[in-house]
């Protein structure tokens, strides 16, 4: 069975670009795309998701406190943290609280794809024995260029340049 994600980010516009950009890349995962506290916790109950993404700052509350409620009801699930605010209180404080990782907006899709790929139980996801050409090469050089099936641009963050790179689907 294909994993799925919760994503909660306040900023849904993003988060719909970051998750259309994973899927290009990784196709079989699946997302829940929500934007407050109340929409993440009514997708955990009923989805029952695999990992979760949470932004700290939420219209109503904090994505940390929402990592505390997800743990006290399963405490295998790998989260992850994303913030744009100052990354260092946060990242100690995601980790203090059981997240699996940390990540400082603006960041690298393909470090987060990574992350997940390493944060999912090996139990909860078999890969397809065939992948397409587009999926394989992707993943053999994380930093190659996927093209999006939508008409927008997609800016991703890579840690290793020293500016932004704008990608422009065709």
């Amino acid at each position: 069975m294909p994993p799925t994600l919760l994503f909660v980010d306040d900023n849904l516009p993003l988060a719909r670009t970051v998750t259309a950009f994973i899927c290009e890349i990784r196709p079989e995962w699946r997302f829940w795309v929500v934007g407050t506290c109340a929409e993440a916790r009514q997708v955990y109950h009923q989805r029952r998701p695999d990992l979760a993404i949470l932004d700290v700052a939420l219209p109503d509350g904090n994505g940390l406190n929402l990592l505390l409620e997800f743990k006290l009801i399963r405490p295998d699930l790998p989260v992850i943290i994303i913030s744009g605010d100052d990354p260092e209180p946060l990242a100690q404080e995601s980790l203090a609280r059981g997240g699996h990782s940390f990540f400082s907006k603006p960041f690298s899709v393909l470090t987060l794809v990574a992350t997940i790929e390493s944060a999912i139980p090996l139990f909860a996801y078999q890969p397809q024995a065939a992948q397409s050409p587009k999926t394989t090469g992707a993943r053999k050089n994380p930093f190659a260029l996927v093209p999006l099936s939508t008409n927008r641009d997609l800016v991703v963050y890579d840690p290793m340049a020293t500016k932004f790179n704008w990608f422009f689907p065709k």
